[in-house]
């Protein structure tokens, strides 16, 4: 009996110890948050743009570029403008971040002198001429930021080559006394319109001025005052090719020139009265 009692003891063993020392079961693993791989993945999206290089674009560094159709920077350009003091508040050449610019320069030109006259005969005619005057940005005063337009006065004295004369009543003989008359001088007053054609250094301008002008005519005694008209497409303040017209009394002086800024234009014009007064033509 005892036999059998040791014997069930040792065949039950085993289960007692399963019930007392259970085998661990290990926990299951969480699952992944949508929301925060999204964050994590944004996070590096941004590290990716802060270590981009400058000035290259794509679709995980900067911003793309302005469009062509607006102006890339509608604030006043930085910086000082050339020949400029105040920031631009006032220039001694014109620029496109001036408010106010000084106009100081000289040109020369060709063109055709066309005479109403019966005794007057069409010719070939050169000119040079000294301007003066001032030019405003009324919108880039009144807005601290760049606009295009601007206007001003101008004053001018020119001298022109002089005109042929016949003396008899028609200029279709060729064998007809002829005579020349004195240097033309002419005066003018105008009005310019500007307008500029963008914000960098020694940009483009188109220039358009109306005025008038006082100097004599072919058949009359005296000067007389006619109507002045100009366009004239600039590169800053250094230069620019214009044309321009002289409407008076039965004359027509018309010319094509080409300008420049008197820091450029007084040398030139210097050498150019020495080499005259040298070989007696003054």
């Amino acid at each position: 009996m005892r036999t059998f009692a040791s014997i069930l003891a040792i065949s039950l063993w085993p289960l007692g110890a399963a019930a007392q020392d259970p085998v661990p079961v290990p926990d299951p693993e969480p699952l992944a948050d949508p929301a925060a791989e999204g964050d994590e993945q944004a996070g590096q999206d941004l590290e990716g743009e802060a270590d981009a290089p400058e000035g290259e674009f794509g679709p995980f560094y900067e911003g793309e570029p302005d469009s062509e159709v607006h102006w890339p920077t509608p604030k006043v350009r930085p910086g000082q403008p050339l020949l400029g003091v105040g920031g631009g508040a006032f220039c001694f050449g014109e620029d496109a971040g001036c408010k106010a610019s000084l106009l100081a320069d000289f040109d020369f030109g060709v063109g055709m002198n066309i005479v109403g006259s019966d005794r007057g005969i069409d010719v070939a005619y050169t000119q040079w001429r000294v301007r003066g005057g001032f030019t405003v940005r009324p919108f880039q005063l009144a807005r601290e930021r760049f606009h295009p337009w601007g206007v001003g006065l101008t004053v001018s004295y020119s001298q022109g080559s002089p005109q042929i004369a016949t003396g008899r009543g028609s200029s279709s003989d060729p064998f007809a006394d002829v005579e020349e008359t004195g240097t033309l001088e002419g005066l003018r007053i105008s009005m310019i319109h500007q307008i500029w054609l963008s914000q960098r250094r020694n940009a483009l301008h188109v220039d358009l001025s109306v005025g008038g002008v006082q100097t004599t005519v072919f058949d009359a005694q005296g000067r007389f005052w006619g109507t002045h008209a100009e366009v004239a497409v600039g590169w800053g303040p250094w230069a620019s090719f214009f044309g321009s017209a002289d409407f008076l009394d039965r004359d027509l002086r018309a010319v094509f020139g080409f300008r420049t800024h008197a820091m450029v234009g007084a040398p030139v014009f210097g050498l150019l009265v020495l080499g005259l007064l040298a070989g007696g033509a003054l």
